[in-house]
């Protein structure tokens, strides 16, 4: 099956995120990744805390302070994931692990990035798109496609309370309606 459009613009992302992966490694890979999501998260639950301080202290009262104190904590929070990644990354070179790390680093990072069209291929089929004869005559769409509800559901099961990919999808096609009367 030849490459068409869509394998081109899935194919070269993902040639990038491999070979980014393999010179990153498996190591920093992961800690960048939950280190951004961590980062993110206590940015947002300490943003308040923070910009109430930073008012208090510097007698700044702007509708700017939260996002101050939201970019402080973020910032502080990556320069540390940062400074472990090179910890982390040290102790792999010593322990003669950099093969795996690397090769584990270009498998999750090219993971990462099937993860990332598959949403958007879930996302766009909702509203028919790419059409359907592109989809068939794609060599990586339907390798592609799976991967968001498989990831979905494989988290579901160790995440109690959440349906599974399909209800989950339906609830939100059924609510959002993207589809017109015609296209059913």
């Amino acid at each position: 099956m030849p490459f068409n459009l869509v394998d081109l613009i899935v194919a070269v992302p993902l040639a990038a995120m491999f070979i980014k992966g393999m010179k990153n490694g498996f190591a920093h890979e992961i800690i960048s990744l939950v280190g951004q999501i961590a980062a993110i998260f206590l940015a947002f639950t300490y943003m308040e805390q923070l910009g109430q301080a930073i008012s208090n202290y510097f007698s700044w009262h702007g509708p700017g302070v939260p996002l101050v104190a939201f970019l402080i904590i973020y910032l502080i929070f990556v320069l540390l994931v940062q400074l472990i990644i090179k910890v982390v990354n040290s102790i792999i070179k010593v322990a003669f692990l950099s093969t795996f790390n690397m090769l584990a680093g270009a498998a999750f990072s090219t993971f990462k990035g099937t993860l990332v069209f598959s949403v958007i291929f879930v996302l766009l089929a909702g509203f028919n798109l790419p059409d359907q004869q592109t989809r068939d005559d794609s060599f990586l769409y339907s390798i592609v496609l799976p991967v968001a509800p498989a990831t979905y559901n494989a988290i579901a099961v160790v995440y109690p309370g959440v349906d599974d990919f399909a209800d989950q999808a339906g609830q939100f096609l059924e609510k959002f309606k993207p589809f017109t009367e015609s296209e059913e």
